[in-house]
Formats: structure tokens, C-alpha cells, sequence
């Protein structure tokens, strides 16, 4: 059975739990549900109704906008002002990895309200090129977007078929930061080749392929159709790359790696009493970069560690 129809059989329960004494669309109105939700039912004969009627959009009742992506619900607290609909920024980074620095990049407007920030839902999903719809009579949204994240942060719409192949445009792939070339046939991460696929007048490449080279992995457990590719983070110094690693839930640098970035930056003192200072061979990253001024891309894939003005 369609998910669209136990929702809508959730509702039916809630109106079957009224007492008799009562018309089921008397215990609608009083339970403020929707016009479009009660003109589901009539004669009493809720059940025929809901099989009869073709749902083809699962269906929430809130005090709010009920916004769907891909048919999965991401949020209730959603209004409309002056014919446009805000909702929660909280819930779209949470579910798209839409961080502030995204919302600004793409000019998404925003509105505040009781001290909660909301964004405007329809200039995003056309920033992120996907689809918005609106069922007025139930008051919900729906949105058709299948979207590719790198840990956690939006990176670019999905050109594949969501779990089965799932495709990033190159050039959402060179903002990742790593050490990249490209030629006609494909394209080269640490000197890793990746071929390139043509999708949608876009190149693209396979994001199982991505994980693969950069020893991350992917996660397609969403609800909501969307993609999270789990990719190392690394430390730049000039041309050098060292990359971190996972130790539990922390990241940290092996003593190794710490050494060599102290040695190009100047450091080679402080170098020793740090790894005297690590666990067993790692050292903590955080505990490292509080030594250094340093800038990380939106992704947390590529930490840039500046060099002291006397270093090359």
C-alpha cells in the first residue's frame, strides 16, 4: 500500500475516536481540521472514501505548513507572508545542508520570527534547481528535489537515481577543495582517476567512485531521498596535503603528519612536546590548529593551515 494512505488513515482514526453523539464533519471542524481534508469524507463512509479517492500526495494537518521533500516530511513550522512561504532554517540544513553561509551565497531571503529564523522556501528550491508544489486546500507543500550532500553540507543536485547511482557534477566536485586535475576522460583526485559521465548537459561522476578514492563512504539511509557522502578532511600547508583521521568520534593527526607540518611552518620545537603530548600516535586536530591561523572550506574537507610570512 501507498505511504499516502496511512496517513490519510491516521486522520480517519483521529475522527473515528470522536464520540457518536457527534457528525464526523462537526468533530472535523472542532478538531480545526482543513476544508480539503474533510471534503475527503461524506455519508459517514470515511474508509470507501479514502480508497476511492485517488491520494497521490501523503498529507499533514498542522497549525503550520506542513513541508514535504520527495514525499517524506521534513517540517511543520512553515507560514506564508505576502503570498510567499517561509520555513524553518534549522530544518533545512538539517535535511538539505543548507548552512547561513549557503543561504547568503545563493541571496535566499529570510525572515525572523519569535526569535527563530525562517527562509523563503521557494527561492530555495529554485537556487537548488529542484520543484515546488502547493496543495492550498490542505495547506501543505511538496517539494521534488534529490539532493547530493558531502558531511552534512549541500554540494549539488543528484543527476542519478537515488541509492542506485548517484551522480555529482564535477564542478561541484572541485569545490571540495582536494588536489584535482582533469582531462577529456576523466578526472584525478591525488592522482586518483574518476571517469566522467555526461548527464543533463553536465559532466558527472559516480559519488560510490568519490568515496572509493578518498577512503569516505556513502550514506543513503535519508527518508528524504537525499545523498550524504562522507569524505576525509585534510590539512593544506602550501602545496602539501596530510590528511586526518576518524578515531572514535574525534578527528586527529598522526604524530608523523603533526611533525611535518611543524617542520614546514616553523615550528620544530613545539613539535616534540606535542607528540610527547598525543595518544598512543595521534594527536588531537583541534588541540593542533589552536597553535596556527588556519580556514576551513564549508565542507570540512580541506583545512588551510597559513604559513608564517617567512615561510615558502
Amino acid at each position: 500500500m501507498k505511504r499516502s494512505f496511512f496517513i490519510a488513515l491516521i486522520v480517519l482514526i483521529c475522527l473515528c475516536s470522536v464520540s457518536a453523539d457527534n457528525s464526523l464533519n462537526k468533530a472535523g471542524i472542532e478538531m480545526n481540521l482543513p476544508s480539503g481534508i474533510l471534503s475527503l469524507y461524506k455519508d459517514g463512509n470515511l474508509v470507501q472514501e479514502i480508497i476511492v479517492k485517488s491520494i497521490t500526495k501523503p498529507i499533514m494537518v498542522s497549525d503550520g505548513i506542513g513541508v514535504f521533500l520527495n514525499n517524506s516530511l521534513i517540517t511543520c513550522d512553515a507560514f506564508m507572508e505576502e503570498g510567499e512561504i517561509y520555513m524553518n532554517c534549522k530544518a533545512a540544513e538539517d535535511i538539505l545542508g543548507l548552512t547561513p553561509e549557503l543561504v547568503s551565497r545563493f541571496n535566499i531571503a529570510i525572515k525572523e520570527l519569535n526569535e527563530v529564523i525562517y527562509i523563503n522556501l521557494r527561492q530555495t528550491v529554485n537556487s537548488f534547481g529542484g520543484a515546488v508544489s502547493q496543495n492550498e486546500e490542505i495547506g501543505n507543500v511538496y517539494i521534488d528535489m534529490e539532493v547530493v550532500k558531502v558531511n552534512g553540507t549541500f554540494a549539488g543536485m543528484n543527476y542519478g537515481d537515488y541509492d542506485k547511482s548517484d551522480f555529482l557534477t564535477v564542478e561541484a566536485v572541485k569545490q571540495l577543495g582536494y588536489e584535482f586535475s582533469e582531462d577529456s576522460v576523466d578526472i584525478r583526485i591525488f592522482d586518483k582517476g574518476i571517469m566522467k559521465l555526461k548527464r543533463k548537459d553536465e559532466w558527472v561522476i559516480d559519488v560510490d567512485d568519490l568515496a572509493e578514492v578518498l577512503g569516505g563512504y556513502k550514506d543513503a539511509s535519508s527518508r528524504c531521498g537525499i545523498v550524504d557522502v562522507k569524505l576525509p578532511t585534510y590539512l593544506r600547508i602550501g602545496d602539501e596535503y596530510f590528511k586526518a583521521d576518524n578515531v572514535g568520534e574525534r578527528l586527529v593527526l598522526s604524530a608523523g603528519a603533526a611533525q611535518m607540518i611543524y617542520e614546514r611552518s616553523g615550528q620544530v620545537i613545539e613539535a616534540y612536546s606535542a607528540i610527547e603530548q598525543g595518544i598512543g600516535n595521534n594527536i588531537d586536530l583541534m588541540a593542533f590548529l589552536e597553535d596556527y591561523t588556519y580556514s576551513a572550506n564549508i565542507f570540512s574537507t580541506v583545512i588551510d593551515i597559513k604559513l608564517k610570512d617567512n615561510q615558502i
